[in-house]
């Protein structure tokens, strides 16, 4: 690459000397020309060489060795040296825009740490990142970057993981959080122990994975390509027609603008700079189809947990009984759950802890399986669980589907505690903003029949499908592709494999593993307001693409026009139908890049 930038500035140098100094040393445009004609055909044959193939770049590189040729032939010196200097500043604007579109994504690296200070017990050493291994427990201070993705085992403090997740808010993490590479502590200290070095971190796994799919083309991309191989050669077609019947400059002008490079980088650059930009916001895209593939997106359908919902319980409602309170009954049963592991007993602490209700001494406690938790909690003898565990009950009990557990109190039904599964406080804003972009949103879940209705009646879902099996979600999908068009799949990636694979677009939810295998993007964070971000903004890249297409072909069907009329001269042709194009993808990128931070 380095020699190819190299080969373009040294021709754009030698040609500007020739114009500068054709008037002081009159044989320098006409050996000049010579030396840059015989620089690019000497490097593209290098190239072809070197790579085994002839591929559109060549054949552009030969064509503008042609038209040096040709005007050197004509005795059109100064015009020959103004086209292959206006050639070279395109070919190193095209150049610029690929390193551009790359480095965006590759700027997410220069996050990460070079070194890394690893506790030794005693003792602190400092290491480079690639000696960290894990289990390593590395320390933190105030204003570092961390150097490695891992759980923290001490202090607390503020994270900001925006280069990760997208998200701009810091976040509090303590003993048991999990942090990224790259994260910055904005305060407080912490002890990090690592799960991976700094070579396998999440950061970086994201750029080795955008580079391994970029290569990946949309279909308006393949289109082009394709165009590109008929319209070259018809292009030269007409240009030798017009040698014969018009004459040579005619000819020369339409050699000239016939390079296609100008609609293959319009629509490179542009989706190879979104699909970084998407990565810098925490939205993972192999390559440009699924940009594509997003802006044509008609109904969206959601898995349930994991995805909609957390997949972790939280208590709904507590009933008490036999003169004890809610509070107490709570209170009793966080007391003994406290030294549980389960999800129903964590969420039990949660919501005493949330209601500020102090926790009692517990003793013998034993946890029986399948039944639940006994023991002692100030001295009263206290069971929680299910009704094996409490014995028979004189109580009538409200009717519910949903998970719930029993307080016994020395004996006596105290109460009881249910459940319901705590969604994503992102789901009911990027279901809203999905309606409103006039998509349809269908739930799709293997739970029962009630938790489904129950989760679409709270995010105002219409449409839900409950107890699915994987083969079946397929067929819903199907369903729902016939009825509205292109569909998307959204799941957490653990048995939404493959449904993600039959949708139209897959989308994977904070699991990258599942976006490698089976998915198109990922969201690395459970942020779904993400999704219609990546919708809208897709459909503005595609028109935007579109655009620039339609642009660069009526600039090179006036140019032809005004070539035929002989109103054109070749350098001016050169500079609008090929450089002046390039410079509109340019625009557009930096109106893109400007559109994407505001929204």
């Amino acid at each position: 690459m380095e020699g190819k930038i190299g080969v373009w500035i040294f021709i754009l140098a030698l040609s500007i000397i020739a114009i500068i100094t054709h008037e002081l040393i009159p044989f320098f445009p006409l050996h000049l020309l010579i030396i840059s004609v015989i620089a690019i055909v000497v490097f593209t044959l290098y190239r072809i060489y070197m790579e085994k193939k002839v591929d559109m770049e060549s054949a552009v590189s030969f064509l503008m060795a042609t038209v040096g040729a040709l005007t050197y032939i004509l005795g059109l010196h100064i015009e020959g040296n103004l086209v292959l200097a206006l050639f070279a500043l395109a070919e190193l604007l095209e150049e610029y825009a690929e390193r551009l579109s790359e480095e965006s994504l590759r700027a997410l690296i220069k996050y990460l740490p070079r070194k890394a200070r690893i506790d030794r017990g005693r003792s602190v050493a400092e290491v480079s990142i690639d000696a960290v291994k894990p289990g390593d427990v590395v320390i933190v201070g105030r204003g570092d970057r961390i150097p490695v993705d891992g759980v923290v085992v001490e202090g607390v403090g503020e994270v900001d993981q925006s280069i990760v997740t997208g998200e701009y808010i810091p976040v509090t993490v303590r003993k048991g959080s999990y942090v990224y590479a790259g994260s910055l502590l904005l305060n407080g200290a912490l002890k990090v122990k690592a799960v991976a070095s700094g070579e396998e971190s999440l950061v970086t796994r994201l750029v080795k994975l955008v580079e391994k799919y970029k290569e990946r083309k949309a279909s308006v991309e393949k289109t082009v390509y394709r165009f590109a191989k008929i319209y070259l050669p018809l292009m030269l077609v007409v240009a030798a027609a017009s040698w014969f019947l018009l004459e040579p400059q005619v000819a020369l002008v339409i050699i000239a603008i016939s390079c296609p490079s100008a609609f293959l980088i319009s629509i490179t650059s542009t989706l190879l700079y979104a699909v970084s930009l998407l990565s810098r916001n925490g939205i993972l895209s192999k390559g440009t189809t699924p940009i594509e593939k997003a802006s044509k997106i008609r109904v969206v359908a959601l898995d349930k947990t994991g995805t909609i919902t957390l997949g972790l319980p939280k208590v709904s409602r507590v009933l008490a009984f036999n003169g004890f309170t809610e509070d107490e009954v709570l209170r009793v049963a966080a007391s003994i759950e406290v030294a549980s592991s389960h999800p129903l007993a964590r969420a039990i602490v949660k919501m005493a802890e949330e209601k500020g209700l102090g926790l009692l001494e517990f003793s013998g406690v034993k946890e029986v399986p399948g039944a639940g938790i006994v023991g002692k909690v100030d001295g009263m003898e206290v069971r929680v669980g299910s009704e094996k565990i409490i014995g028979k009950t004189e109580e009538t009990l409200p009717q519910a589907s949903s998970p719930r557990v029993y307080v016994s109190i020395n004996g006596v039904l105290a109460g009881l505690i249910l459940f319901e599964e705590e969604y994503s406080p992102s789901s009911a804003k990027a279901i809203r903003k999905l309606r409103q972009m006039g998509v349809n949103v269908a739930l799709l879940t293997g739970d029962k029949r009630d938790n489904a209705a129950r989760i679409a009646r709270l995010l105002e879902i219409e449409e839900y499908h409950a107890e699915l099996s994987p083969q079946e979600k397929v067929m819903i999908l199907e369903s729902l592709r016939r009825r509205y068009g292109n569909v998307a799949m959204v799941g957490d990636g653990v048995n939404d494999a493959p449904a993600l694979a039959a949708a139209d677009l897959g989308i994977a939810v904070g699991s990258l593993e599942a976006a490698i295998e089976a998915g198109d993007v990922a969201l690395t964070s459970h942020n779904l307001e993400k999704l219609p971000f990546l919708l809208s903004f897709s459909r503005k890249i595609y028109t935007t693409v579109l655009m620039n297409l339609g642009i660069v072909a009526t600039i090179k069907t006036i140019i032809v026009v005004l070539a035929a009329t002989g109103t054109l001269p070749l350098w001016a042709a050169v500079a609008v139908g090929d450089d002046g194009s390039l410079l509109a993808a340019f625009i557009n990128t930096i109106v893109l890049a400007r559109l994407f931070t505001r929204a």
